[in-house]
């Protein structure tokens, strides 16, 4: 198992020694070593697709960004025009017939590449194109995920917590032409609203800050942040 990240708006990457656990009886544990703990959820529900493990070490490194050979794409498969063309109607057909009020979908890109790729190299690249993101890469039986994300699903130190609702996007490059609209904002008023539901559930107090524009690299989207104290929940 290999773990490489840069955090948010660092400019350095640290890999992870991370020792795997494999059973229920551990994953039921990790509350006794949650400043420690390395968890990777599938998009899937299914809790037996959970990947956790204990953080038992961390060290900077650097990275390089040379291939020692030609990397050559062989071949290339994504969804075609019409194919997403009826996706999208089955799901405008799906939210008229629900309650769903936000629905994102997306189409693959599947490359075949004629070798392992120096991973490093693309990692720099993200970084470089996305300086205030935190960037990752994660290896695990010959599989790796790696990617870029400006989302911090919650950050919490010393019973103080925050959690960003990051939604609704622009491009950069018709920010003179298209101003935000309501569209945007109801979408990130959508995630918002879910993050509060949760924490009221959850009887947790926080406040929620005025909705504010952030740069994200080639595109701008809309943020606020909720913030409070768990130290009054757990009393």
């Amino acid at each position: 198992m290999k773990f490489i990240l840069k955090s948010f708006n660092s400019s350095d990457f640290y890999e992870y020694e991370i020792v795997t656990l494999l059973n229920k009886s551990d994953i039921s544990e990790l509350e006794s070593i949650i400043e420690s703990v390395f968890l990777f959820h599938p998009f899937e529900k299914s809790h037996e697709k959970i990947i956790a493990g204990k953080i038992v070490g961390k060290k900077k490194i650097s990275l390089s960004t040379k291939n020692n050979f030609p990397i050559e794409i062989q071949s290339q498969k994504t969804t075609s025009k019409n194919e997403y063309l009826q996706l999208i109607q089955q799901t405008i057909e799906t939210i008229k017939l629900s309650n769903l009020k936000k629905v994102v979908i997306s189409r693959p890109l599947n490359l075949m590449l004629n070798d392992i790729p120096n991973w490093g190299k693309y990692l720099c690249a993200l970084a470089s194109n996305y300086p205030t993101a935190a960037i990752y890469l994660f290896e695990n039986n010959g599989v790796t995920w790696m990617g870029a994300t400006p989302e911090q699903l919650v950050y919490a130190k010393n019973g103080s917590f925050s959690v960003a609702s990051l939604a609704g996007t622009i491009s950069k490059t018709t920010q003179n032409e298209k101003q935000w609209t309501k569209k945007e904002y109801e979408e990130q008023q959508i995630v918002t609203d879910e993050i509060e539901r949760i924490l009221s559930e959850l009887g947790i107090e926080f406040k929620t800050s005025e909705t504010y524009q952030i740069d994200t690299g080639n595109l701008l989207h809309l943020k606020s942040d909720i913030t409070g104290n768990l130290k009054s929940h757990q009393e």
